[in-house]
């Protein structure tokens, strides 16, 4: 390893996602080493859901900037 380097770190990332209704969801993201989150999205009122959540595009939308 040159001066400077970090050392590679090795980690698997898991999640698991269930509907609750029919537009809310909730989602248990983590990692192998057992650091988890529960993660909810809900679709707006024009598609079906109720807006008490992000949708999963505003997720998605997010993690790309992120």
């Amino acid at each position: 390893m040159s001066h400077g380097e970090r050392p590679r770190r090795h980690f698997t990332y898991e999640a698991q996602a269930e509907f609750l209704t029919e537009a809310f969801k909730r989602a248990r993201a983590g990692r192998s080493d057992g650091v988890q989150h529960f993660i909810f999205s809900d679709e707006s009122p024009e598609a079906g859901g109720q807006g008490s959540a992000p949708s999963p595009l505003a997720y998605l939308t997010a993690a790309l900037g992120l």
